[in-house]
């Protein structure tokens, strides 16, 4: 970074964060003018052509936006975020083939840049559309108003299904007795006698946010509370509502709340809540706030009545939720989904073993003991490779065989072994609401997709070499920044702290080692 002779910033720099200055208030042609001018003066400034580019988008220039970013690429071609930006430019031109070709070059260059993987299953859901004879919008214009009366722009909202009465019902769930108690009383009895309920305060409506490891199959139980209560169902995920672009996001929120009220009783369910909801903390610019705002307004606005209908979001991360959704009247309660206990993996394993050929004398029981540590997801995973084993052997031999023990531990060794992911998670949840080290907290979850390049604009820091002359250029977003949860948070999470601690005891660890070993290898 360069100074003049006073020690200051130089003039190029001093036009580049005036330019951000701008940026951030939505002034987007000063912002170029300023860009421009440190440009000028230092025509290899990467964060300066990047950060124009993200200004030319905004006004809908997207021509001129990939210059620039062509530009940053041939200064730094390893930098993911260039790419995954392109990318998001081409979406906006409908060019759909082009924006997952620079989602793909993004992820090579970065296989850990989840954003691009998120944001190029978008583009190919979006690809997929148009070839089955639907249309999907471009960028919308700025002065839309999203949410808004009539059928302007109706054509490009994404089409919700409606799952009328699932069949699926508790009994099809195993386990989860304290779970589905909850949802009885907080769910099915309002649903299925509202007029009593009302009597008594407890209205069928407002939110729920199911949490916990991912797999324990919260969005399976969501599913068959509709069926136990005999009401519709509407299943959410982030790429169906986020466009990137803050107005289409907006209408397609307004779309699923409106089409949750044509069709009550119903269920409304957000998968990934913290993608579509994160935290509106450190966002520079209105619009990414506004689509928090039109979920706020869906679910306790005065327009609008959701009398019969209730929500329901799932997150591995719930701390990263907007705290205003998690307020009285909105996604006010909440239900823990714990690691499956043993009964609860045995009844699991024999869902998934049903109608397969398995072994008379197949210790289930046993099994149960063996698989602490598995999820629902990895259960079925792991009850799939054992299958394998026999069916591979049966392809090569003509000889069918029926599942027996060693298939399972067999599956659950060697380099490709179906091993327990509820240790990796709960071992990453330990460091965000228990260890107080924040140079550990990572950046993964923060804010959801939202978090993206077009709320983050470059700030350049002053860094020299030694000698003087200035280091290479970095781009660093103020996503980077970590953060930790405060203590009135943590006391809404005691459940799952209650079991890292436990996890973290040693004589836990010993007894949990001894009790799965002995199962594999001694009873």
């Amino acid at each position: 970074m360069a100074y003049d002779d006073y020690g200051e910033l130089s003039l190029e720099h001093e036009y580049h964060n005036l330019g951000n200055d701008y940026y951030k208030i939505g002034e987007f042609d000063k912002a170029i003018e300023h860009y421009n001018k440190a440009l000028e003066l230092r025509p290899d400034l990467l964060e300066t052509y990047f950060n124009r580019g993200l200004a030319y988008t905004r006004k809908q220039m997207y021509d001129k936006a990939i210059e620039d970013l062509n530009k940053v690429i041939e200064l730094n071609p390893n930098l993911a975020e260039a790419y995954y930006t392109r990318g998001l430019i081409y979406e906006y031109k409908q060019n759909y083939d082009k924006a997952i070709e620079e989602y793909d070059r993004a992820i090579q260059v970065d296989p850990k840049y989840t954003k691009a993987e998120t944001q190029r299953e978008v583009a190919r859901n979006k690809k997929a559309s148009i070839a089955a004879g639907g249309t999907y919008g471009g960028g919308a214009p700025q002065g839309m108003t999203p949410g808004a009366g009539g059928s302007s722009g109706g054509e490009n909202l994404t089409k919700f299904e409606v799952m009328k009465r699932p069949k699926l019902r508790f009994k099809d769930v195993a386990g989860l007795d304290k779970i589905k108690e909850k949802i009885m009383d907080y769910i099915v009895y309002p649903l299925t006698n509202p007029e009593l309920s009302k009597r008594y305060g407890k209205e069928a409506g407002g939110g729920v946010i199911f949490y916990g490891p991912p797999g324990t199959g919260k969005t399976f139980i969501a599913k068959a509370s509709a069926g136990e209560c005999a009401a519709a169902f509407i299943s959410i995920k982030a790429s169906d509502i986020v466009d990137m672009y803050a107005g289409n996001t907006e209408k397609n929120l307004h779309n699923a709340f409106e089409t949750a009220r044509k069709n009550k009783p119903c269920i409304l369910f957000f998968d990934e809540l913290d993608g579509i909801a994160g935290k509106r903390e450190g966002m520079d610019q209105s619009f990414e706030k506004r689509a928090i705002n039109q979920f706020l307004i869906e679910m306790d606005g005065v327009e609008y009545t959701n009398d019969g209908i209730l929500i329901a979001g799932a997150t591995n991360a719930p701390w990263d939720v907007d705290t205003a959704l998690r307020r009285s009247g909105r996604f006010s309660k909440m239900i823990y989904f714990p690691e499956p206990d043993k009964k609860t993996r045995g009844e699991i394993l024999q869902i998934y073993l049903k109608n397969r050929p398995v072994s008379k004398s197949l210790p289930v029981g046993r099994l149960a003991r063996m698989t602490e540590g598995y999820s629902p997801a990895d259960l079925k995973q792991l009850v799939d490779a054992a299958a394998t084993i026999p069916w591979k052997e049966a392809i090569k031999t003509g000889r069918e065989r029926v599942i027996n023990f060693d298939d399972f531990k067999n599956a659950s060794s060697g380099d490709d072994a179906v091993t327990p992911s509820l240790p990796a998670w709960y071992g990453s949840v330990k460091k965000k609401l228990i260890e107080e080290d924040e140079d550990e907290q990572g950046n993964k979850g923060k804010g959801g997709i939202f978090r993206s390049v077009f709320m983050d604009i470059v700030d350049m820091s002053p860094t020299q070499n030694p000698d003087g002359s200035p280091t290479t250029q970095t781009v660093k977003h103020k996503s980077e920044q970590k953060e930790l949860i405060n203590e009135e948070e943590r006391r809404l999470y005691h459940l799952l702290i209650k079991d890292i601690e436990a996890r973290n005891d040693e004589f836990y660890k010993i007894t949990r080692r001894a009790r799965t070993m002995f199962a594999r290898y001694m009873m």
